[in-house]
């Protein structure tokens, strides 16, 4: 395990151990813990120095792959990994995943070299959903995801102004489609350490009142915008958050 968005500790490790390390696999975006963005250049330093010590570069883009942009996080930050996992966001929900990557990397398993076996291999309702799927979300210039900037926007803006009409200072940040929220006063989360100062207790118990209102989100106080939300759903999930924020 390396420490989020310290390239000096990777460099340290890849130094020592690169013979034994064949691959680096992480987020791009530290989307299980406090939504952490990458620092300015740290997803270029650790391209750098997995071609410096040949060793692979894998993206876990389980989460951000079609969400935070239709070509990932590697499109966001214009960084290119060796190597991709993606999984059912690809389809709209279907059990699907890919492997993607480097032509040379995946020639491995196209001589097999390498056996990789799969329950939902060539599972075609899958694969159509997945072909559909990035054919809407394609459509016109990409509409639907400046309609989840849209409802993005609404939820943090108005998550912040209700907590501060309570009384209570709410620090939200996340990419598209994706954001935490925690009490705070903070510009910016980089790391788990930046939320040394964040109230937990507070949060645990806004979160069950959340719940108890009828507005079920993911864990660690993550909230997943989709297109499937309209403009009653946001102006109903802010009414249900400003009970919960004066519950509070």
């Amino acid at each position: 395990m390396v420490r989020w968005n310290d390239a000096d500790a990777l460099e340290a490790i890849l130094e020592r151990h690169a013979d034994q390390i064949a691959l680096v696999m992480m987020e791009p975006i530290m989307l299980n813990y406090g939504c952490c963005p990458p620092r300015p250049g740290y997803i270029e330093s650790v391209r750098a120095l997995c071609d410096k010590y040949d060793v692979l570069l894998c993206f876990d883009e389980v989460f951000t792959g079609f969400r935070v942009a239709l070509g990932g996080a590697q499109e966001l930050y214009g960084v290119t990994p060796d190597l991709a996992v993606l999984a059912k966001a690809m389809a709209g929900g279907l059990p699907i995943s890919a492997l993607v990557g480097r032509k040379d990397v995946l020639q491995v398993l196209r001589d097999d070299t390498v056996l990789v076996g799969g329950t939902f291999n060539s599972f075609p309702l899958a694969v159509a959903a997945a072909v559909t799927n990035i054919d809407m979300l394609s459509r016109d210039n990409g509409i639907v995801y400046r309609r989840i900037d849209k409802w993005q926007e609404q939820l943090t803006n108005g998550l912040r102004r209700i907590g501060e009409r309570h009384g209570h200072t709410v620090f939200t940040q996340g990419p598209r489609g994706v954001f935490h929220l925690n009490f705070m006063d903070c510009e910016a989360a980089y790391t788990p350490q930046d939320f040394a100062d964040a109230d937990w207790e507070k949060l645990d118990r806004f979160n069950r009142l959340l719940l108890e209102e009828r507005v079920i989100i993911g864990g660690g106080s993550r909230f997943v915008v989709t297109d499937g939300l309209n403009q009653q759903d946001i102006d109903d999930t802010l009414s249900r958050a400003d009970q919960a924020m004066r519950r509070l």
